[in-house]
């Protein structure tokens, strides 16, 4: 290896550690949050996005915008196992659920 490349590749290298370490630091802080929450509202992009943070938050009501762009057997996937009433708000007839082949 190029003797340049070593520097370039020891930083790299740190530079992945510490993202992993800041990502586990803003996941530890944002579970922490949502689990002094009462309620928690999301999008159902926010659903998908965060779904395994939802999962160990462990809530028994779900608040879901946009809901109407989502097929519902796509969203029951999505549900947690703790979910006990789920309320779905969404507009059927403005925005479909778009289909992809």
């Amino acid at each position: 290896m190029l003797p340049v490349l070593d520097p370039l590749t020891a930083a790299h290298n740190e530079y992945e550690v510490l993202k992993k370490r800041n990502q586990r630091v803003r996941s530890a802080i944002d579970l922490r949050c949502l689990q002094q929450a009462n309620i928690i509202v999301i999008t159902i992009t926010g659903l998908a996005t965060n779904l395994e943070l939802l999962r160990r938050v462990n809530g028994k009501v779900l608040v879901c915008e946009k809901a109407g762009e989502v097929l519902e057997a796509h969203l029951l996937t999505a549900l947690l196992p703790t979910i006990e009433h789920a309320i779905l708000i969404g507009d059927h007839l403005q925005l479909r659920p778009q289909i992809q082949d």
